[in-house]
Formats: C-alpha cells, sequence, structure tokens
C-alpha cells in the first residue's frame, strides 16, 4: 500500500484484479468505510462477473459446488475454512504473493461467506 500524504491519498494494488484503488485521506474510520464498500463492491463484481459464469455454465449450478458433504452448509463451511486457512498462510509467510493477492483472498472470503448465509438460512428453511 502506498502512501502519498502530500497528496492526500491512499492507493491500494491489487494485481490480479487489475485494478488500483484511490481512497481519500480523511479520519481513519472514514478510510475504513471505503475500503470496506471497496472490497463488497469487488466481491460483488466477481460473484456476478465473469468468474460466475466460468464456474456455473455447461449444466452446473451454483449449489452443485457446495452439496459434496453430508449437507451444503458443512461443504461451503468447509470452502470458507480453507480460504481463511490460505489467507493465513499469505499473512503469515511474509513471502512475495505470487498467484493471488491477500486482498484477492478477502474478496473470495466475502463470497464464500455470502454462499455460507445462504446455505444456512436455505437449511433453516427446510427444517
Amino acid at each position: 500500500m502506498g502512501k502519498d500524504l502530500e497528496k492526500g491519498i491512499i492507493t491500494t494494488g491489487n494485481i490480479s484484479m487489475e485494478k488500483i484503488s484511490t481512497v481519500e485521506l480523511g479520519s481513519k474510520s472514514q478510510q475504513f468505510r471505503k475500503l470496506c464498500d471497496e472490497a463488497i463492491q469487488k466481491a460483488d463484481e466477481k460473484f456476478k462477473g465473469g468468474k460466475n459464469k466460468d464456474y456455473n455454465s455447461g449444466g452446473v449450478e451454483i449449489t452443485d459446488y457446495f452439496d459434496c458433504l453430508d449437507n451444503m452448509v458443512e461443504g461451503t463451511f468447509y470452502d470458507v475454512y480453507k480460504k481463511a486457512l490460505r489467507l493465513r498462510s499469505l499473512i503469515s509467510s511474509g513471502n512475495k504473493e505470487v498467484n493471488e493477492s491477500k486482498e484477492d483472498n478477502c474478496v473470495d472470503l466475502i463470497n464464500y461467506t455470502r454462499f455460507l448465509y445462504a446455505a444456512l438460512i436455505m437449511e433453516k428453511a427446510n427444517k
């Protein structure tokens, strides 16, 4: 993350998403909220965009990815857990990111958590 205090901006680079975000300096809380909003926006773009089309075509439904264990909640939770472990590994290793950034993993976690939320509501509705 680069800081240019004279210009009053903070930039974060996200290599795999090929976007640079710029957040105006304000209070720490304002910066934090803007970055949280940005994360949700990136997750929405990924969820509704090209990657969704890659995964959910040719007769494969989105729920097929999470029904592999005893139930959809377990399958979805397992994916959240794996992605969280991947992020933990990236953060704690201190190594340079090669294929995907920590930020990419956070965006993926937002979407996996979204799937878990849906699975939990669906499970509750079916009881």
